[in-house]
């Protein structure tokens, strides 16, 4: 007869990161003591695959935007800030399998510079951290068709988000946000790959 352990809440998140190391990057615990949740990003996650040693994981945007988030995540570090030639290959294949599964229509990418910029900033106490612009982790923003995120968030279609977009200024600025192509975003990840690497090779610090 099978025997069912019988777990402390407390015990639950080591045993999952026992059971499966790679949960410590997607989960939260809740609390003293609470159960241990998922990241409420991953809960509309459309894309998770293992590439050259990283996560690489795409989830719907939770800003009312027709976008979705690209994630990149280490066994080790979890979200990475920077990554190298041998993760942004990765992240090329993700996007590509992305493509051909849910249809793209452009990029919007934060650089690792301005990124580094705005943190400075907040840590040199320039802006409260909830206020800041954007994480300063990598993430590649992914634009995709209206249907498929009004498709993939029910809530959305209830609520009719054609009428929330046209009728409200900052959604419809963000449904409209200006983007550039993949071969534009892969030359900037190609060049930040380049100077990572003559950091490694001066022996400096990286983020």
């Amino acid at each position: 007869m099978a025997v069912t352990k019988s777990w402390a809440v407390k015990d639950v998140f080591d045993g999952l990161v026992q059971s499966q190391p790679w949960f410590r990057h997607f989960m939260q615990r809740c609390g003293r003591d609470a159960y241990p949740e998922l990241w409420s990003d991953h809960l509309s996650s459309l894309y998770c695959a293992f590439k050259n040693g990283c996560c690489i994981e795409i989830h719907l945007s939770d800003k009312f935007e027709p976008f979705a988030i690209l994630l990149v995540m280490h066994p080790d570090k979890g979200k990475l800030h920077r990554l190298d030639h041998d993760q942004i290959a990765g992240v090329a294949d993700a996007v590509a399998e992305f493509r051909a599964k849910f249809g793209i229509t452009g990029f919007h990418y934060t650089s690792f510079a301005e990124r580094m910029e705005t943190e400075q900033f907040v840590n040199g106490g320039g802006a409260a951290r909830k206020s800041k612009a954007h994480s300063a982790h990598f993430h590649l923003k992914i634009r995709i068709k209206k249907e498929v995120y009004v498709g993939r968030l029910p809530v959305f279609a209830a609520l009719k988000y054609d009428e929330i977009e046209e009728c409200v200024e900052p959604v419809q600025y963000n449904a409209n946000r200006e983007t550039v192509t993949w071969e534009v975003v892969h030359t900037v990840l190609k060049m930040e790959a380049d100077q990572l690497v003559a950091i490694r090779k001066g022996g400096s610090a990286q983020p």
